[in-house]
């Protein structure tokens, strides 16, 4: 964090002594950005046009909080990593080693409470009912409480939220699929649970998600409608990106972000053919059918995470009440201009490959047992009811283990703390949980 001087107010006068009304401090906080993903976080080369390729939501918190601090507070985007084992909401509460603030998500609060904060449990509350949870039902105070009590030295200000994420990338569909007449996806029968579950796929699908879908799987051996799993997660793959991954087949099958997200990372421009594999994209290796409703994260909520002794503290009162407002109105700013380009980006996505075919390596066509090329282009999917409420009851399963049972830790009763306060809200409201209706929408338009 830096200091520079111009035009202050009288309460920056008073706080630091400094005695010419014409002088102020500007505070420069450079801030770890956790990833470049246009609806969800942001580098520095990012900017608030959401109609620009160059298109980071966290550049429109960035700019609201010079707003509103009169430029008395910029951000600005640093790279560095934690230091081992420091979380990197313990590294931003060390003072003083240039790493006192950083953008991330909910997540990062706590490795078992944080899927609270990161976009809401599985099945549990939607957007606009977290919003109302977090800000008026106490639970953003119920975080920031428990990260005092553990001596974290870490202020938390909600700052971006994304939309519904694609619930899947997959070889079949799991419910039905918007095949539009095209027969090779007519012919792709639904696998539903038990076929995902036995399908040998490697997904690149992540918690809680990731354990959910594992403990879907579990209960139907258990139950006798499988008699074997054979389903495979990875959250890396060593030496290769995401698309790497999936362009080499170490991964088929994944869950990104948004249509927005996804369409930028994993689509690139192929050119003419033979397509090389480096710039092949999922439908070309059979990944072609996009799967919703959001069920495993219908939003996404980003933090400001900052040091409280090196930065917060640092700040006056009227400082620190701007960046609180700055964050509350980008929580909806980021939402809504994510929101005004996401149908257009999924149809995008949608008809990306359309014409083309499902490659190999060297990018010669793949044939079906007629000598035929495969259609690689994209579909809408979904889940299908039985294999939601088989997901639903996992996902009640694993909230209730994460309690810990008869001997719980402290981070386990602090976890219950946070999921009897989103219950209690639940049964205020008389909560049912429905599907995002996000693709529907998008057909409306």
């Amino acid at each position: 964090m830096s200091w520079s001087e111009d035009n202050v107010d009288r309460e920056d006068v008073d706080r630091i002594g400094v005695t010419t009304s014409a002088l102020s401090v500007v505070i420069d906080i450079p801030m770890r950005s956790f990833s470049p993903n246009p609806s969800v976080g942001g580098s520095e080369t990012s900017v608030s046009d959401v109609d620009s390729p160059n298109y980071g939501a966290i550049k429109i918190f960035m700019e609201k909080a010079a707003a509103y601090t009169n430029n008395g507070v910029k951000f600005s985007i640093a790279g560095w990593s934690p230091t081992a084992p420091n979380t990197v909401i313990q590294q931003v509460g060390i003072s003083n080693d240039s790493r006192d603030a950083a953008y991330d998500t909910g997540g990062a609060l706590n490795p078992t409470w944080g899927l609270f904060y990161l976009s809401m449990a599985p099945f549990h509350l939607n957007y606009r009912q977290t919003l109302d949870w977090l800000y008026d039902g106490g639970g953003l105070d119920l975080a920031q409480s428990l990260l005092d009590a553990r001596n974290l030295n870490v202020k938390i200000i909600p700052v971006l939220s994304s939309n519904p994420q694609i619930a899947g990338h997959f070889k079949a569909p799991i419910g039905r699929a918007k095949c539009e007449g095209e027969s090779a996806c007519e012919n792709t029968a639904p696998v539903g649970m038990a076929g995902l579950c036995t399908s040998g796929w490697t997904l690149r699908y992540l918690p809680p998600g990731q354990f959910i879908l594992d403990g879907a799987c579990d209960a139907m051996v258990a139950d006798g409608s499988i008699p074997a799993k054979n389903l495979t997660f990875v959250n890396a793959i060593s030496g290769l990106s995401n698309l790497a991954a999936i362009q080499s087949g170490a991964v088929t099958g994944f869950e990104q972000a948004t249509p927005m997200d996804d369409l930028a990372l994993f689509y690139p421009d192929p050119g003419p053919a033979p397509v090389p594999q480096s710039l092949q994209n999922p439908g070309h290796k059979g990944l072609r059918f996009v799967h919703f409703p959001s069920w495993h994260q219908p939003f996404l909520l980003g933090f400001v995470l900052l040091n409280k002794t090196t930065v917060w503290n640092t700040l006056t009162r009227k400082q620190q009440r701007a960046l609180e407002r700055a964050g509350r109105d980008s929580v909806g700013d980021t939402f809504e201009t994510s929101e005004s380009v996401q149908c257009e980006r999924l149809r995008a996505l949608l008809a990306f490959n359309d014409g083309q075919v499902q490659l190999d390596a060297a990018g010669n066509p793949i044939l079906d047992a007629n000598g035929q090329p495969i259609p690689a282009d994209v579909h809408v999917s979904d889940y299908g009811r039985p294999a939601l409420a088989r997901l639903q009851d996992s996902t009640a399963a694993y909230l209730e283990s994460l309690r810990g049972g008869v001997n719980p830790t402290q981070e386990q009763l602090d976890y219950g703390q946070i999921y009897d306060s989103i219950l209690a809200y639940e049964h205020r409201i008389h909560f049912r949980w429905k599907p995002t209706k996000f693709p529907t929408r998008c057909s409306d338009r």
